[in-house]
């Protein structure tokens, strides 16, 4: 079974081959079991946040071998670099910040055989599903790099202040403000979408109940297929300033939504 990524790249999570669809005899990159194992999955959770912790015992734990943040970043990296070595110059694995990763919902990804989604990318993972369920992810202590700082330049984020809520510095777009609490998205959304992407971000709040702290912020991810079709996937994301010394995020899905 393979796939076929963005019409451009053919996937083969079996043993972990890419290949250019024009010239697969001439540009072909196999993949590391680490690296073939993390693509793999987050294909097969596309349009899904994947939190660091799920993918950490996943892809290390279960296998015997000792993961850290450093070391999925590194990783996340070397796969974005893959991936735009075949001239996907455009977002394929999206960071969630404080969260995880998601494989882009935007690019096109279909099965080039008749069997069913990737239950395994191996052997070495055979009966191994990704359990997504909404549990806080605390932020370690110890500083960090996001996988963009390889690629572009090292991504902290400000120490949140009692008010108002601290902004990451990896770009984010101000989105609404739900009493006092900022909503960011991830993209800059069409004017045209401003005023549905508000309501909805306002409607999912109410319906998790989720209220504005001192030190809150919220961030949004919603697929493009909710506007254009009325129903798709939703997140989002709720981080707070713990004790004020660590934060606390926790993601709410929404697999069905619909408008």
């Amino acid at each position: 079974m393979t796939w076929l990524i963005a019409s451009t790249v053919i996937y083969n999570p079996e043993d972990g081959v890419l290949t250019h669809i024009s010239t697969p005899d001439d540009q072909s990159i196999t993949l590391t079991t680490t690296a073939n194992l993390l693509l793999a999955l987050l294909i097969h959770h596309q349009g899904i946040v994947v939190e660091r912790d799920t993918l950490l015992h996943e892809i290390w734990d279960q296998r015997g071998l000792r993961g850290s943040s450093s070391s999925l970043n590194q990783y996340i990296s070397i796969l974005r670099k893959t991936l735009s070595s075949f001239g996907l110059n455009f977002p394929t694995i999206i960071t969630v910040p404080r969260v995880g990763f998601m494989f882009n919902s935007e690019l096109v990804v279909s099965q080039q055989s008749g069997l069913s989604p990737i239950e395994s990318p191996s052997q070495e993972s055979r009966g191994q599903k990704i359990p997504l369920q909404n549990t806080p992810v605390r932020r370690k202590q110890a500083p960090w790099l996001f996988p963009l700082a390889v690629a572009l330049a090292s991504i902290l984020f400000v120490v949140l202040t009692p008010a108002p809520a601290a902004i990451p510095a990896t770009p984010v777009f101000l989105l609404t403000q739900v009493n006092q609490c900022p909503v960011y998205t991830f993209t800059k959304l069409p004017d045209a979408w401003q005023k549905p992407i508000q309501a909805l971000a306002k409607t999912a709040l109410s319906i998790e109940h989720l209220s504005c702290q001192q030190g809150t912020v919220f961030y949004l991810h919603a697929q493009d297929a909710i506007v254009y079709q009325g129903n798709g996937q939703l997140a989002i994301i709720e981080c707070s300033l713990a004790q004020q010394t660590s934060e606390t995020c926790l993601t709410h899905y929404f697999r069905g939504w619909s408008s």
